[in-house]
């Protein structure tokens, strides 16, 4: 089975969960990329946090994931795509029937274990470099390939920018929503096909999105 982690159920409520004005972690890390001696930013990395409720975005995918646990446990996401004012809801029993296994705990974090791990090794690797705080929480990343240096830093985050990523945790009023469980039934439907493209569905769920239950 699958394991799925950063590198994406229970609906989410219309309004912002008490918990998330005082979000436990609320994370930004800046994404830049070097070549040839120039320097560019190309996309930021959010990562929130708050009770039962976790938000993910890369700002070069377009989209973001918001990971929910109900009480029995159970783990399903929703993912929001903003530029076509859509959602899509997949329930733990979806992401079972489609091998993808989701681990609560790795959630907690905002990278993936082997990432973490290697982190606070301090193995050396001339293609991957880590910068840690005292806490060990991860400030920067380095890769090297070829001649190109992806680094993740962490920036500071003013208290705007604090509220519009909680925001993350609550679905914008009038955002249309589609089930996953209900995909076979509509893909005839240009609109669905549409986000269906635009939230890489393909790739979190497989080519054939047929009923999973």
């Amino acid at each position: 089975m699958r394991l799925l982690t950063l590198l994406g159920l229970v609906p989410l409520m219309a309004a912002l969960p008490a918990t998330a004005t005082s979000a436990e972690v609320v994370t930004r890390y800046e994404i830049s990329r070097q070549q040839a001696g120039k320097t560019e930013v190309i996309g930021y990395y959010d990562y929130v946090r708050a009770g039962r409720s976790i938000a993910m975005r890369d700002s070069r995918n377009g989209f973001w994931d918001v990971w929910q646990r109900a009480d029995d446990g159970r783990v399903g996401l929703e993912r929001v795509v903003p530029a076509l004012s859509s959602f899509v809801e997949i329930e733990s029993g979806e992401l079972a029937a489609r091998n993808l296994t989701v681990d609560w705990d790795v959630l907690q974090q905002p990278f993936a274990p082997s990432v973490i791990d290697k982190c606070r090794s301090g193995e050396a690797d001339s293609n991957f470099r880590c910068e840690t705080d005292w806490s060990g929480d991860i400030k920067a990343l380095r890769f090297l390939s070829e001649q190109t240096i992806e680094e993740w830093k962490a920036v500071d985050v003013s208290d705007s920018d604090r509220l519009s990523l909680i925001s993350m945790l609550s679905m914008p009023q009038g955002y249309q929503r589609w089930d996953a469980a209900d995909f076979g039934d509509q893909e005839s439907l240009p609109a669905l096909r549409e986000f269906q493209k635009a939230a890489r569905l393909e790739a979190l769920l497989g080519a054939h999105q047929d009923h999973a239950h």
